[in-house]
């Protein structure tokens, strides 16, 4: 077949499709975080942006660790259930509560975990902000998962752009009347609830029905159900995003407010490469999950749309990526353009893995998984804590650099022999 039909062909599929509607999500999510951040920058001091980078880290990890596996069981179920009001509720209901739960747990111990955040605690509105946040967050990632398993993509866009938009504007509108740590944390609040209020009443009644209705309850059947498949998943997604959220923490205590500022400013544009293979990667995983199969050419397809993106970004990235930094600021260009090339540098191998751990949620081999992202774990937090301090944030982009690569190589090399093995 010539290459411009496969092109048409790839570009026709339903995972092409609905790769580019979360490719563009996280586009536009991390497009509006960009603008966050740089309006951050210049309205606030670098150690309010570095609060307030550690207390959104602190938010993220809350929220992934309360949906309990509970987005990737609804992407594997919910096409194949009967009483989908019940399953979406009893998801939402429990997310919630153990967000509400870790998020109180989380600011009554910040004197032990992470001293640096404890302004966090001085006033109501600061408090109010973050558990909401927190929630609402749990809530939009089980969302999410709902459209995703709808094959309704584009929903997730609708969601990410009115998230965006409300972030922004609340934190440009309220820069002057608060301390910078309320009212970032406050924007971020109110993105993520007018997000949910948006999915409740608009989207996830378009997609399952008018007759739907957001109420709590919960179904021990359907938890039973779905709590094998969920339990692996969880702890995966828990140990691939770790790194991720609590690095940000890590970099906080160890180095100060101010280099967390550098650092997660670099994190945020480098996002924007990584949210290709993420998005390719849950998209095979949702189209295996509707047959319980993925072909070669399904996945190979899916790792050459993401290199095909990912290589012109990375090089765009090594020529401009310090003029890039320069719109929050030049301390923040000076400060962290070598750690963006890094960055940016490890979503090659982050694609290969993503594939490969997309391919073993399909076939519920779930032991690879869970061994690779243990080791990236261990290696991101083990290894920065004792770069860290010798070499700043630049040990941050090796750490990350290394712990992704190991495992893609590892990955790589099982491909090898497997293919050398059948030939």
């Amino acid at each position: 077949m010539p290459a411009w039909r496969q092109l048409r062909t790839l570009i026709c599929s339903t995972i092409y499709a609905n790769s580019v509607y979360l490719i563009a999500a996280n586009a536009v999510s991390a497009g509006f975080g960009f603008l966050f951040w740089t309006a951050a920058a210049r309205f606030y001091s670098r150690q309010e942006v570095g609060l307030a980078a550690g207390a959104v880290s602190g938010m993220n990890l809350i929220a992934m660790i309360s949906v309990l596996g509970l987005d990737y069981a609804i992407v594997r179920f919910l096409p194949h259930e009967s009483d989908a009001t019940s399953v979406i509720n009893t998801a939402f209901t429990i997310g919630a509560s153990v967000a509400l739960m870790l998020s109180v747990f989380f600011l009554v111990g910040l004197g032990v975990w992470s001293p640096s955040l404890q302004p966090l605690r001085r006033d109501a509105l600061s408090v109010a902000s973050f558990i909401a946040a927190t929630i609402s967050m749990a809530i939009t990632g089980l969302l999410n998962a709902v459209f995703l398993a709808r094959m309704r993509s584009g929903l997730i866009l609708a969601l990410s752009t009115v998230f965006g938009m409300v972030k922004v504007l609340l934190a440009l509108a309220f820069a002057a009347s608060a301390t910078g740590l309320t009212v970032l944390v406050g924007a971020w609040a109110g993105g993520t609830a007018a997000s949910v209020v948006l999915g409740l009443l608009w989207s996830l009644r378009g997609t399952d029905g008018f007759n739907y209705r957001p109420r709590p309850m919960v179904r021990w059947a359907i938890v039973r159900r779905m709590t094998r498949f969920a339990s692996a998943n969880y702890l995966s997604a828990v140990l691939a995003t770790a790194p991720l959220y609590a690095m940000p923490l890590v970099v906080l205590n160890l180095l100060g407010p101010e280099a967390n500022a550098y650092f997660y400013v670099a994190a945020s544009v480098s996002s924007l490469l990584a949210m290709v293979p993420t998005a390719v990667s849950m998209t095979l995983f949702a189209h295996g999950s509707q047959d319980s199969n993925l072909t070669a050419s399904q996945v190979v397809g899916g790792i050459r749309l993401s290199l095909s993106l990912l290589v012109p970004a990375i090089a765009m990235i090594f020529l401009f990526g310090g003029q890039i930094l320069l719109l929050f600021g030049r301390a923040y260009s000076e400060g962290g353009t070598q750690l963006l090339w890094l960055l940016s540098l490890a979503t090659l191998p982050m694609t290969l893995n993503m594939t490969y751990f997309s391919v073993r949620r399909v076939q519920n081999r779930m032991a690879d998984v869970l061994f690779s992202l243990g080791w990236i774990l261990v290696v991101t937090l083990g290894l920065g804590a004792l770069l860290l301090p010798r070499m700043g944030l630049i040990g941050a982009g090796i750490v990350w650099v290394v712990a992704q690569s190991s495992v893609a190589a590892v990955v790589f090399i099982r491909y090898v022999r497997g293919w050398n093995d059948r030939h």
